[in-house]
């Protein structure tokens, strides 16, 4: 059974927070790393009541023993030393061991890792793990194809492993970080009526896959691209098909409503009957609003002009993603007491 991204670090938090060691596996791209960065970081802070929290970082794709452990000559024998990849542990302070990729490995790192998982100490040497530090785990499923392996059975039989997919929590939490990061609102439309295809499909020919990261980096770049580079950059991100039919997806642009009519005038605005073009006007809104009565208007536009409180809902959960201080503001305020069940 397979879970949310959001749901696998609540439960994450909840582990570290009582001595287990989870393992998030999930695909490439969906966010596992910097939700640990952030999320399970902040929670093992607030858990420890410590003054600052530092994510040790273990790239386990490219990491060997050495990167870990390495051993020098001390009369004679190969004695092993701690390397400064671990970190020299101060008081006052959380640490959050993100052992990541692991299913991307070589083998040779199992020992010493198992010994920071088993016993809390790198064998053969005087370092210990204090109880400021958690251990977290990621990496990639099997089905994945690329290159990954199962983890040994000494790791597996100490650590809890949640398997996750991307799930609608896990998009408008993605949609979030995007308003809040310079994704572009046209790549956000898109996905509001894709998503849930979109980030799961298989990697095509050239190696592309349909991500949140990959959605990510088309977003960033979207404003500085032509009908002549849209195709060959953005083939190459997020696979040809996706990137097709985003293309044809964008061209819709040109059949959006005048703006300033409809925050002049609502009701008598030319109304919107494609779902795609209501897509685009909802993050078209979201980016232009400014006042109280701008946002009156785009839910009498959406609402009845346009006959869609579905969309106007959406703008409303979008609008509060990308402005959580608005919240307060009389056009939301009316909007939530008018419909009971709403929630971000």
């Amino acid at each position: 059974m397979t879970y949310s991204l959001t749901d696998a670090i609540a439960s994450s938090i909840t582990l570290v927070q009582n001595n287990q060691v989870p393992f998030i596996r999930g695909g490439i791209g969906i966010g596992k790393t910097s939700r640990v960065k952030k999320e399970i970081a902040e929670g093992w802070k607030r858990h420890t009541n410590a003054k600052d929290v530092r994510v040790i970082y273990f790239p386990c794709g490219v990491v060997e023993r050495g990167d870990i452990t390495i051993y020098a000559l001390k009369d004679g024998e190969l004695v092993p030393f701690v390397t400064n990849a671990l970190p020299k542990l101060e008081e006052g302070v959380a640490y959050v061991i993100l052992f990541d990729d692991y299913t991307k490995s070589d083998n040779s790192i199992d020992a010493p890792v198992a010994s920071l998982v088993l016993e809390r100490t790198l064998f053969g040497t005087d370092y210990k793990l204090n109880d400021n530090c958690c251990i977290v785990f990621t990496g990639n499923p099997l089905k994945s194809r690329a290159g990954d392996r199962e983890l040994p059975s000494s790791l597996l039989n100490r650590i809890v492993t949640i398997d996750v997919e991307i799930k609608k929590d896990d998009f408008t939490s993605w949609k979030q970080w995007a308003f809040q990061n310079g994704v572009h609102p046209t790549v956000i439309a898109y996905l509001n009526n894709f998503w849930a295809t979109r980030f799961v499909q298989d990697k095509d020919e050239t190696g592309a896959s349909a991500t949140p990261r990959s959605f990510a980096s088309v977003g960033k770049i979207f404003d500085q691209l032509t009908n002549q580079t849209f195709l060959p950059i953005v083939s190459g991100l997020i696979g040809r098909g996706t990137a097709v039919e985003l293309q044809a997806f964008s061209k819709l642009v040109s059949d959006l409503p005048d703006f300033q009519s409809i925050f002049d005038n609502p009701k008598t605005a030319t109304p919107l009957t494609k779902v795609e073009s209501l897509y685009l006007t909802i993050q078209a809104f979201v980016t232009r609003i400014n006042t109280n009565d701008e946002i009156e208007s785009a839910i009498i536009y959406l609402k009845e002009t346009c006959s869609s409180n579905e969309f106007a809902t959406s703008f409303v959960r979008d609008l509060l993603l990308a402005r959580p201080d608005l919240v307060e503001c009389q056009a939301i305020s009316r909007f939530k007491t008018e419909n009971a069940s709403f929630k971000v």
